[in-house]
């Protein structure tokens, strides 16, 4: 009994506890957050009758002012827009259905109004009440009592006609105030940033200096008068600052190596860095580099949109020239003077190698302990689909990158990356990678790893990396040919074939029997039946008179005999009797009965028994008919 007690008492606490949060939750839930503004004019004021002291939009709303207010209306503000002669005010309701809420507003003033239209100026001050009314539940709420002041919330208009003269590194921004104001506010950005920068000027125009050139940038203006409010922000305006000269030249690295083993040719490499915004001053358009030979005084001059050239020179020294230009100007230029037959060289990198990471390669590399300590690495990456190269520079110290810019999920991509020292480049190192063939990470533990859906009589390279926590490495190259075809591949194109030929043998086999049965019925042959032989029996065809049985001579008078039982024999005819054949009659139903009966016990032969109806007596139009005898 104790325990039953307990148990109703826990389950009555139980659905209270569950009753409450559901209340709780449907409470939360059905409250609205609505951002509500309602602008009003003098025109649209009207006064209550015999109340001086209230103004309303609606005369329903006279003598309907509470004097307690409610919570649901939040972060009010007000303003009067001098240009428009208009008084709005913003602010968030809350609400608890989901209904189309009226909105109005009461004035009011201890002292009266005179004339309530003309309330709305600039010298006016009263007290403000929101009314909020629900037209379905004819609900109606009041807001606290707002004390205003029009003087305080005057708001000038926004400046407009926004014009921008664009330099190098400076925007002319002059727009149109349209009233006294004491001072405005203008805000610029870069496109590419997200804070704002604001100065202030008096005039209705202002210079914003000391701006990037060829960069985009956005601005709007804001104004204030003697009193009041500031006006809201103008319509942002985008500007771009033209290009300028580039202010220097880019730096220029080289090697130097033997095209043949004779030393006659020899090929010049020259790698450089892309300028920075702030130096390049716009869109770098190309680069020139010019070179001559000591010996020879011709002047040579090649032009590319890359960052790298290659030179075919004989030994000897050279003074070589670089600069790069923009729509703009040429930057100044770099000259670099090199003696190709004694020269110094650096080591390229060792263990190349690259990875998948998502939409990215990552590619990793070493350099020789005892080479000379390397300032930077130039990573150079290029594929058929590209214009160009892309690049990218990384710090000395640094034996890895992640390659995102251009990488695309079918394009195989060649990778050179370039050691560099001062003015020295050494060789690139070079490997092809894609994002479909990456490589996968395997765990110290395993030592295999298989490889799946490769394609059949393809060659397949394969790289493994080993890594040390020390940051050494080693990596170990594998060639190999898949096979045409293989036993699994056999199965899997066999068995599908076998199975389909089955199946269609056994639909073939059904179609046929069902085809055959609905459509082709078997037909009865008449030479199967002992009647049909004796119909088909040829003699039958020289008979000139068609012998008719007379169905008089075998009706019954028996009514109750439903059925007549007729027997036939076959017999053997000799020529004589085949001649005779006119002369064959039938008897009567008895000596057929008896001579069958008779016969039987001596023929071999088999007997066939015919059911035939029973015709009435008036059946009597069965005649003899003659037929003449054929003349052949």
């Amino acid at each position: 009994m104790s325990s039953s007690c307990t148990f109703c008492l826990f389950s009555y606490l139980v659905c209270l506890c569950h009753y409450t949060l559901t209340l709780q939750w449907q409470g939360k839930q059905s409250k609205i957050y609505t951002y509500t503004e309602l602008t009003v004019t003098g025109k649209d004021v009207k006064a209550c009758k015999d109340q001086k002291g209230i103004c309303v939009l609606d005369t329903d709303d006279c003598g309907s002012v509470s004097e307690q207010g409610s919570d649901t209306f939040l972060n009010t503000s007000c303003r009067f827009l001098k240009n428009k002669e208009s008084f709005g005010c913003k602010w968030t309701y809350l609400n608890d259905v989901k209904t189309k809420m009226i909105h109005s507003f009461i004035f009011t003033r201890d002292k009266g109004f005179t004339y309530c239209p003309e309330i709305l100026n600039e010298l006016s001050a009263f007290n403000l009440i929101i009314k909020s009314k629900d037209p379905h539940n004819k609900i109606e709420r009041f807001s606290e009592v707002y004390s205003i002041t029009i003087e305080d919330i005057v708001q000038f208009p926004r400046p407009d006609g926004i014009l921008v003269d664009a330099t190098e590194t400076s925007l002319n921004v002059t727009w149109i105030k349209g009233w006294k104001s004491k001072k405005c506010l203008v805000r610029y950005k870069q496109s590419t940033m997200n804070e704002w920068t604001e100065e202030e000027d008096s005039e209705m125009f202002h210079v914003i200096e000391g701006l990037q050139p060829c960069s985009q940038y956005s601005l709007t203006v804001a104004c204030i008068g003697e009193y009041g409010m500031l006006s809201e922000w103008s319509t942002q305006f985008q500007a771009k600052t033209l290009e300028g000269v580039p202010t220097a030249p880019p730096n220029v690295s080289y090697h130097v190596a033997s095209l043949d083993n004779t030393f006659r040719t020899q090929k010049l490499l020259l790698v450089w860095k892309a300028l920075e915004i702030n130096v390049a001053r716009g869109v770098i358009l190309g680069y020139e580099v010019a070179y001559t030979s000591t010996k020879q005084a011709a002047l040579n001059k090649i032009t590319t949109s890359n960052l790298k050239a290659e030179l075919e020179v004989a030994p000897g020294d050279y003074n070589i020239t670089l600069m790069a230009y923009n729509s703009a100007g040429q930057s100044p230029v770099r000259h670099v003077r090199i003696n190709t037959a004694s020269h110094e060289s650096l080591p390229g990198v060792r263990g190349l190698w690259a990875s998948t990471e998502v939409d990215s390669l990552r590619i990793r590399w070493e350099t020789e302990k005892a080479a000379v300590n390397v300032s930077e690495f130039a990573i150079e990456w290029f594929s058929p689909g590209l214009a160009s190269s892309q690049w990218k520079r990384v710090n000395g110290a640094t034996f890895s990158t992640v390659l995102t810019d251009s990488i695309k999920q079918l394009e195989t991509y060649t990778i050179n990356v370039y050691p560099l020292y001062e003015s020295l480049c050494g060789p690139s190192e070079s490997i092809q990678a894609s994002l479909e063939n990456g490589t996968f990470t395997v765990f110290p533990h395993q030592c295999q790893h298989s490889f799946y859906k490769l394609r059949t009589n393809a060659k397949y390279s394969v790289s493994i990396y080993g890594d040390t926590k020390s940051g050494n490495f080693e990596k170990a190259n594998i060639e190999f040919t898949t096979p045409l075809y293989e036993n699994d591949e056999i199965i899997k194109v066999a068995v599908p074939i076998v199975l389909l030929i089955f199946g269609l043998g056994i639909f073939s086999v059904l179609s046929r029997t069902i085809y055959k049965d609905y459509f082709f019925p078997s037909i009865a042959n008449p030479s199967h039946s002992l009647i049909g032989r004796w119909l088909l029996n040829p003699f039958h065809e020289k008979d000139a008179v068609m012998r008719v049985l007379q169905l008089e001579d075998f009706s019954m008078t028996n009514q109750l005999i439903e059925k007549a039982l007729m027997q036939m024999e076959h017999q053997k005819f000799s020529e004589k009797e085949v001649a005779d054949e006119d002369m064959m009659y039938l008897p009567d139903n008895s000596a057929v009965e008896n001579d069958g009966a008779e016969n039987s016990e001596t023929s071999p032969s088999l007997t066939e028994y015919v059911d035939l109806p029973l015709f009435p007596d008036n059946f009597g139009y069965v005649e003899n008919c003659y037929i003449p005898e054929s003349t052949s």
